[in-house]
């Protein structure tokens, strides 16, 4: 499932406007952000980008303009730092962006060195993270006939780079004890569901959203994503909502995973059953994701190993 989500400020309404090009008008034009990120981005991301171009020329009146933007390794050696204000600056300016993979856990512990994905997320609002999972009849894999969706809430839960406006969600008092803070909102729980709840009906599938929780442990935060979960439910009477335990879905995806059909997660555990998801169908090189926000978009594939030479390249991890 592809999403387009344009900017509605002022400032981006105004650059979209139709011009008139003689006696015709014509159409707006689309920006799109270029990151080629690390290791097999430096090969991917431009290969995804003719692609793209290939695909627009067969599209009359279609006009998307690409730009490029220093991220990652590459950024740091050149610019000093993996994710440079003009690159925050320039992004604003795009109606969408196309990032390759980050190797941010290689990075040496210096203030330049940051991981790029959590300020990008939260710069833009990109609080949606789809990732569809679907078996190919032609490879061999553990499961065929999967279809399923799994629509990840992103900037909120456990994960402490981006769960508060300021310091970190994650923190050590002394050498014997370590916290962790996880965050849950009605309003970020709510519109997620939307989201799930509208692609159910966009799909040509079961019409059904399975969310997933732990509530009989997390009384308080689970409690409340679910109570919210149940009430937008209630705007979609033609959608079916179920749920599972998180540990018990896990154990259901594997064995069935033909019968689901959108899976409605918080942060963590949508992070985890995703890669699961992939396993199931030929691995991390088929689990794409796409980022949706309040005004912009990102695409961008699973983090992959670095690359040892360009044979080794799969192409299904083009974003």
């Amino acid at each position: 499932m592809e999403y387009l989500i344009v900017s509605n400020t002022r400032k981006h309404v105004e650059m979209a406007v139709p011009r008139k090009r003689g006696d015709r008008e014509s159409h707006m034009q689309y920006r799109i952000g270029v990151m080629e990120g690390d290791d097999i981005g430096l090969e991917i991301v431009p290969r995804t980008v003719t692609i793209m171009e290939a695909a627009i020329a067969r599209e009359p009146g279609l006009d998307i303009a690409f730009q490029c933007f220093p991220v990652g390794w590459s950024s740091y050696l050149e610019h000093g730092h993996t994710l440079p204000q003009t690159t925050l600056d320039g992004l604003d300016e795009m109606h969408g962006f196309v990032l390759g993979p980050i190797g941010h856990a290689a990075y040496p512990k210096k203030p330049e060195c940051v991981n790029p994905h959590p300020i990008i997320r939260r710069q833009f609002d990109l609080f949606a993270n789809l990732r569809p999972t679907k078996s190919h009849p032609s490879l061999p894999m553990l499961h065929q006939g999967v279809d399923l969706l799994i629509v990840r809430e992103n900037n909120e839960g456990f994960q402490p780079d981006r769960n508060m406006m300021a310091g970190c969600g994650e923190f050590q008092p002394n050498e014997h004890n370590a916290f962790s803070v996880r965050v849950i909102s009605r309003q970020k729980s709510g519109r997620i569901a939307r989201i799930a709840f509208e692609a159910a009906r966009q799909r040509d599938g079961k019409r059904l959203v399975t969310a997933i929780h732990k509530r009989t442990v997390f009384e308080l935060t689970d409690g409340l994503f679910m109570d919210t979960v149940e009430n937008v439910a209630k705007d979609y009477p033609d959608i079916t909502l179920d749920d599972h335990h998180v540990d018990t879905f896990a154990m259901h995806l594997v064995m069935s995973p033909q019968r689901f059909d959108v899976v409605l997660c918080t942060n963590l555990f949508g992070d985890i059953l995703s890669d699961e998801a992939a396993g199931l169908v030929g691995g991390s090189g088929w689990r794409r994701a796409s980022t949706p926000g309040t005004q912009k978009q990102w695409r961008r594939p699973p983090t992959a190993p670095p690359r040892t030479s360009p044979d080794e390249t799969s192409p299904t991890h083009t974003p």
